[in-house]
Formats: structure tokens, C-alpha cells, sequence
């Protein structure tokens, strides 16, 4: 629990943050979340409102995750930049807003009209 604390306050370096807490745990979050839904559709949950729930529960404690990331990653590069450091935190920071902007976009044009469809999908 403390680390997730410490990655949460930016308590780590900068790069520590980006590349292990960032990069590499978000990997094995992927592989859960992918098989959290290929076992729905194999135990018959491949449609209708229980699919779109599992989809929206995965989807919903990925975002979490991915915020506790990007939170522990800008406040990390704040900490850098009150250090005295210039490009890396502005570059980190720069691409945490892309990676917001992004994820808004793909959420409001792929994945909600996604879990509409499937829900009104019979059978």
C-alpha cells in the first residue's frame, strides 16, 4: 500500500514513475483486463446487459488505474521540475495531457457506443 501511496504523491523520481510505474504495470493491468473479458464471452456473458456491465466494470478500475498513474507521473515531474530539471518534466507532462486527451476521445467515440451496441445485440 505504501507504494502505491508514494507513486500517487510523486514521491518517486521521474523516471522511476514513468517507466516502471507507468510503462511496465500497465502492461500486466492490459493482460488482466483482456482476460477479464475473453472469460466473460467464454462463460456465455458475450452479449446483452451482463457483457456490458463486465465491460464496464474493466473499463471503469482500468481508468482508476490509469489515473493513479498519470496523478503519481505529473506529480512526480513537478517534483523533478521544482529541482531545477526543464525538459523532461515539461515532455512528461505534455504527454500525460495527451494520453487524457486520448483516452476522453476514444471512451466518448469507440467504447461507449460499443457497450450500447452490444447491449441492444440479441443472442
Amino acid at each position: 500500500m505504501r507504494f502505491v501511496v508514494r507513486h500517487w504523491r510523486g514521491e518517486y523520481s521521474l523516471a522511476r514513475s514513468f517507466w516502471i510505474n507507468g510503462i511496465v504495470l500497465f502492461v500486466p493491468a492490459l493482460i488482466v483486463q483482456l482476460a477479464v473479458v475473453i472469460a466473460a464471452r467464454r462463460l456465455g456473458f458475450g452479449h446483452g446487459v451482463p457483457y456490458v456491465a463486465t465491460l464496464a466494470t474493466v473499463a471503469a478500475l482500468g481508468y482508476l488505474f490509469v489515473l493513479w498513474q498519470l496523478v503519481g507521473i505529473w506529480r512526480s515531474a513537478g517534483r523533478s521540475r521544482a529541482a531545477g530539471r526543464r525538459f523532461w518534466p515539461l515532455a512528461v507532462r505534455v504527454l500525460v495531457v495527451a494520453i487524457v486527451a486520448f483516452n476522453a476521445v476514444v471512451f466518448v467515440a469507440k467504447s461507449l457506443p460499443d457497450m450500447q451496441r452490444v447491449a441492444t445485440e440479441r443472442p
